[in-house]
């Protein structure tokens, strides 16, 4: 079966933390989309943690172990010039979303800027997660994509004004 949406999420010791905001991810088909997890941290916990998570969900996963160099780029960059999994697996899905493994959660601790930071930005959710109250529709996604390249560019605009 053709992959619609494969989510690639590149970890290192915060599996828990992408696994407990995962629903911030609307229009997830188990049928139709797979989660990938790079991880630099890999061990049995983190690869059961997993497996549990996929197995009550009923959703098709993968666990790619990485060595923890350069953690998430070097892994992804890996990921995308096969030498974790299989090339053709790799991209065989119609999209590729790729996330850092806390990118979901704004109201963890280490999101938020703290005392150490500069004043202006203690309380702050930092800039590499996703925005406060966003969400990603996989669903919205594929519909604009299918969009005709006419049609993108009035989306826009509209969405401009």
């Amino acid at each position: 079966m053709a992959i619609r949406f494969e989510i690639v999420v590149r970890n290192f010791r915060r599996l828990p933390v992408f696994l407990e905001t995962f629903d911030q991810i609307r229009g997830f088909r188990p049928e139709k989309d797979r989660l990938t997890v790079i991880s630099s941290s890999a061990g049995a916990e983190e690869r059961a943690l997993l497996d549990q998570f996929a197995a009550r969900r009923g959703i098709r996963t993968r666990f790619l172990p990485h060595p923890n160099i350069g953690r998430g780029e070097v892994g992804l960059a890996s990921y995308f010039a096969g030498d974790l999994g299989s090339p053709e697996e790799n991209l065989s899905a119609r999209f590729i979303f790729t996330m850092q493994d806390h990118y979901l959660a704004t109201e963890w601790h280490e999101s938020i800027f703290d005392e150490t930071a500069p004043a202006e930005l203690v309380g702050q959710v930092k800039g590499d997660v996703i925005p406060d109250g966003a969400v990603i529709d996989l669903d919205e996604m594929e519909r604009l994509a299918d969009l005709p390249m006419s049609r993108c560019s009035s989306v826009t605009a509209a969405r401009s004004s």
